[in-house]
């Protein structure tokens, strides 16, 4: 947390558990609501299944997106550390999904998709970091610009999820949908 204070990067040392990176990635996040940054989504980390043996995991780390970092005119890089731009699945849910979920539950409540654009950026020297290092630097997320949606039935949303090569960020349609998994306003 002191390499996204100081706007800096550090080197990785690899040695905090995936359970150590949800706990600081925690803090982040308190200390980010305590801030008034409001959290209106999920997106998912490390989706390429080929990159998981190399990190030591099994599924995709799941980060929090706030409004505060939703993009909507032009992009500053003042401030990012190391910035990149990553291409994204935006999907909307209109329910909320229950822990374990399968594949059926989840493409039921999906309500639309959109191309999304995430600005992400991170702490560590040349980006060279683990899995939980990542879910620490609070998911590597910066920013997120989000597309025209395009509503889909379940199943579109069921081709989408078995794609198996696209990268996601998970938000509902809108703040009106009440204790939806991930909201966008």
């Amino acid at each position: 947390m002191t390499a996204r204070l100081a706007a800096t990067t550090i080197p990785s040392s690899r040695e905090i558990s995936l359970t150590e990176g949800y706990e600081i990635g925690a803090e982040v996040e308190k200390e980010r609501s305590a801030a008034g940054w409001r959290r209106v989504g999920w997106k998912l980390g490390f989706t390429k299944m080929a990159l998981w043996p190399a990190q030591g995991v099994d599924a995709p780390f799941w980060a929090p997106v706030y409004a505060e970092t939703m993009i909507t005119g032009l992009v500053s890089a003042d401030g990012l550390v190391q910035p990149k731009i990553e291409p994204e699945i935006v999907v909307g849910l209109k329910s909320d999904l229950a822990p374990g979920s399968g594949l059926l539950d989840i493409a039921s409540a999906i309500e639309w998709a959109a191309a999304g654009l995430e600005v992400v950026e991170c702490h560590f020297e040349a980006w060279s970091m683990s899995a939980a290092e990542a879910i620490a630097d609070a998911g590597l997320h910066a920013g997120l610009a989000i597309g025209p949606r395009t509503e889909i039935n379940a199943e579109e949303a069921m081709a989408l999820a078995r794609c198996g090569r696209c990268s996601s960020t998970y938000s509902s349609a809108n703040a009106s949908h009440a204790k939806a998994t991930a909201r966008t306003s």
